[in-house]
């Protein structure tokens, strides 16, 4: 579970009897981050927070500053609502207000323009965020399909009700036509399945589509010498298997069965040396690889040669 270092506002400093000279002191020693002009957090808690605590801080800091509840969107509702983002997390908290009400962009906040509906935001704390679906249509349409991808297949996934999920998406596109970046979340919709288990097989099926490579099957289930095994992706015309191999998936499945990291290296070996057996071709790649989709393109392409 990801914890945001705590914010202090100035002003409540100011009340316990703290001089905003002993503040801005106190920050030069290092002692507290500034986060914004008037609000602090402690250093040590700043440190040992990662990006994404620190933009939830961020997000916090926003809320503290600001004269009513804001409806955080894009990649801060996403942070929020746990949707992985592709890519680094940004500094800049997103936020969402009416068309017309003539905010700019500063102080650390992006404003964006849009009139959502009550179904589309929720509460947020203090605040209120585009729900995930809404989070999911955003950021495909302002950051492109790869980022979209990760996103919706993320949500579908996690809803449950992925069909109703994608209907939903699909409405609020109709709706909205013609608009800048409506051709994205197209491709978004059509690429995003809610099968993928990982962002970097999310990413992987973003690439195939991008580089004209037939669509896989997902999870494809075999079975050897009475064993069950899924594979993240079959290609039946080729005979196949394709494997995203990302350094979480191994730390969480050692995470998540209380076992060495040497252990599962040592099952997934057994595992694919079974699947090898079953399948005539078998190709792996990395993080690396996806982000370069011409090169996880040429990878699986060789591979289909062999």
């Amino acid at each position: 579970m990801v914890t945001a270092p705590r914010i202090t506002l100035a002003r409540q400093l100011h009340a316990a009897g703290e001089s905003a000279a002993a503040l801005e002191r106190r920050a030069r020693r290092g002692t507290d981050i500034r986060v914004r002009r008037g609000v602090y957090a402690s250093a040590e808690e700043w440190r040992a927070s990662d990006q994404t605590g620190r933009h939830l801080a961020r997000m916090a800091s926003a809320q503290a500053m600001a004269a009513a509840p804001l409806t955080f969107s894009h990649a801060s509702a996403a942070l929020a609502h746990g949707i992985p983002l592709l890519g680094r997390i940004p500094e800049q908290v997103h936020v969402t207000g009416e068309p017309g009400g003539g905010r700019r962009s500063r102080a650390g906040v992006v404003w964006h323009e849009a009139d959502l509906g009550a179904d589309e935001v929720e509460p947020q704390g203090a605040s209120m965020a585009t729900v995930p679906w809404r989070t999911a249509f955003d950021l495909a349409a302002c950051d492109g399909a790869a980022v979209g991808v990760v996103a919706l297949d993320h949500v579908l996934r996690a809803s449950g009700q992925p069909d109703r999920i994608r209907e939903r998406v699909q409405d609020a596109l109709d709706a909205r036509r013609p608009f800048r970046g409506a051709r994205r979340v197209d491709a978004v919709l059509r690429i995003a399945t809610g099968l993928a288990d990982t962002p970097l097989e999310s990413l992987s099926l973003q690439r195939f589509d991008e580089h004209g490579l037939p669509r896989p099957l997902q999870q494809q289930r075999f079975w050897v010498d009475g064993h069950e095994y899924f594979a993240d992706f079959y290609w039946r015309r080729w005979d196949m298997i394709g494997e995203a191999d990302g350094r979480r998936k191994y730390e969480a499945d050692a995470a998540r069965d209380g076992r060495h990291p040497r252990d599962v290296l040592w099952a997934e070996k057994l595992r694919e040396d079974a699947l090898r057996t079953v399948v005539r071709r078998f190709v792996r790649w990395t993080w690396a690889d996806a982000l370069d989709g011409a090169r996880l393109a040429d990878r699986i392409r060789a591979a289909a040669l062999r």
